[in-house]
């Protein structure tokens, strides 16, 4: 195991990593692993092996946020053949946001690899090679999704052999030199894929297994400066179809009968990577990637490319709060989530309610600001507590580091009434609902009731009835009142939360499953 920030230097040009069990170099984006040559010297590269015991237990070998740089072939009988070797199916090498900057061939693996959203940047090559060769057969499958090849001189990026089980998705091509970035000799799936450049972009060789269909092409964008060249043929294959724009799709873009988009692809292009190759508001890369690909994280169509562009980094939900026939003199709430949908951290920064004069306010559980974690979310309250009776309105900003929306507007509304309270009618009645959602694994929505203004207590047990925490113990206002339970210092299990007011009390069971 080597742990986030280690860098580990390689010198007199033959050592290098022969893994017989299990590798896991697993950093992080702010500290990330190195793997790099001492003094001007070369390595010899990682060699993954069969695992030299049954018993254990994990057998995959892991890669995250690693930095592999420097490595160049040796001569004739010490050559570098390869950066990794994977020489035995007891392993699953799986990249995850790698970085790769050298000379010769990345990987050459003749079984499972799995690499997602990784770089490969100056990858110098000499002769005809590949940064990628995979040779992987059914009933494993290959993977190189949301990755990034550029500027690979004087070779291709990856390449596909004979009876293989591969899928490219995702990923941009971008080189400059000649070579091919996808040359394919079987059936494989190369889909929503961006290719740029001035030479040949895919090859179909020779086939070596006649009976197997040829490899699907959907849904990918060609933005080619040398025509007639997205597509090479090789023998007897014939692909008439492709490359004919007889189709429009959704964005009313020409395309072929596969999907396929032959236009630029409007990317940023300036500035830094990643955000370089985003694409622009006018991309025709948005929403123009295979309808059975999973949607992208803001639940939109997917995109082409690598990096979609996000249509709805922060979702809020509802974008409408409406407060009706509140009484006057008492207290309603209602919640509002915030929801990063994006890829990055996303920044709440401020919120205010214009205008201020309003019987509206808003409470949240963070500081000045907060930071939502992708496919994550935080709460924002919405308080009404009218003195008087009438028609209330405001507007909730909220104001966030979102690169699309930078301000989002929650309208709000209430309509206060003066109730007699001589009268013996009373609209609450005493209650808890059920906690939502239930089961549940770090927050839930507990909801309850009072008739009359009481003094409350509220709190968590477990099934031995031991008291776990105390979420309320305050005078709460006659109405309908919520509370947010996080639990996220609590362990799994079956707890009971029991609401107390005065001579009433009613109990709720709840689960808490990570």
């Amino acid at each position: 195991i080597i742990d986030p920030g280690v860098t580990v230097l390689f010198a007199d040009g033959r050592t290098g990593i022969d893994c017989w069990g299990v590798l896991i170099a697993e950093g992080t984006e702010e500290d990330s692993i190195t793997f790099d040559i001492f003094e001007g010297e070369n390595w010899f590269g990682i060699v993954l092996m069969d695992i030299s015991w049954d018993d254990i237990e994990i057998k995959n070998i892991s890669f995250s946020y690693c930095k592999f740089v420097n490595w160049r072939p040796l001569n004739q009988f010490g050559r570098l053949t390869n950066l990794v070797t994977v020489g035995s199916n007891d392993h699953k090498p799986v990249f995850r946001n790698c970085f790769f900057q050298g000379r010769g061939p990345v990987i050459t693996s003749g079984f499972q690899v799995e690499m997602y959203h990784c770089r490969f940047s100056n990858v110098e090559q000499f002769g005809l090679d590949y940064e990628v060769n995979l040779e992987t057969r059914l009933p494993e499958t290959s993977v190189i999704s949301h990755c990034v090849f550029e500027i690979a001189l004087n070779c291709g990026c990856i390449r596909v052999g004979p009876r293989s089980s591969v899928i490219v998705s995702n990923c941009l091509f971008y080189p400059t030199g000649p070579g091919y970035p996808i040359v394919a000799t079987d059936s494989c799936q190369i889909k929503n894929n961006i290719f740029m450049g001035s030479g040949s972009m895919i090859s179909l060789e020779y086939r070596v297994n006649p009976d197997a269909p040829l490899p699907q092409i959907s849904n990918n964008l060609f933005f080619n400066q040398r025509e007639d060249a997205d597509l090479i043929l090789h023998g007897e294959i014939e692909l008439d179809e492709f490359g004919v724009n007889n189709r429009v799709n959704a964005n009313g873009d020409s395309t072929d009968v596969f999907g396929n988009l032959f236009m630029d692809p409007q990317l940023v292009i300036e500035g830094e990577f990643p955000e370089m190759y985003y694409p622009t508001d006018g991309s025709p890369c948005i929403d123009a990637g295979n309808p059975d690909s999973d949607p992208d994280p803001d639940s939109t169509v997917a995109d082409i490319g690598p990096f979609f562009f996000p249509q709805r980094n922060i979702r809020i939900n509802p974008t409408e709060i409406e407060f009706t026939n509140t009484q006057t003199d008492l207290h309603a709430e209602e919640s509002i989530e915030i929801r990063n949908v994006g890829l990055r951290l996303l920044n709440i920064n401020d919120i205010f309610l214009i205008p201020e004069d309003t019987p509206f306010d808003f409470s949240f559980d963070w500081g000045e600001a907060e930071e939502i974690l992708p496919d994550s979310l935080s709460l924002v309250w919405i308080l009404f507590d009218p003195e008087q009776e009438g028609v209330y309105e405001a507007v909730l900003h909220i104001e966030s580091n979102d690169r699309d929306e930078e301000f989002v507007e929650v309208n709000i509304s209430g309509n206060a009434l003066r109730i007699n309270l001589q009268t013996d009618i009373t609209p609450y009645k005493f209650g808890m609902a059920s906690p939502y959602p239930n089961p549940f694994n770090s927050t839930t929505m507990l909801s309850y009731v009072l008739p009359n203004p009481s003094p409350i207590s509220l709190k968590v047990f477990n099934l031995a009835g031991q008291e776990v925490q105390t979420l309320m113990g305050e005078r709460m206002l006659a109405g309908e009142h919520k509370v947010l339970w996080n639990a996220n210092n609590v362990p799994s299990g079956c707890y009971l939360l029991k609401l107390d007011a005065g001579r009433q009390s009613v109990v709720r069971k709840v689960n808490l499953v990570r």
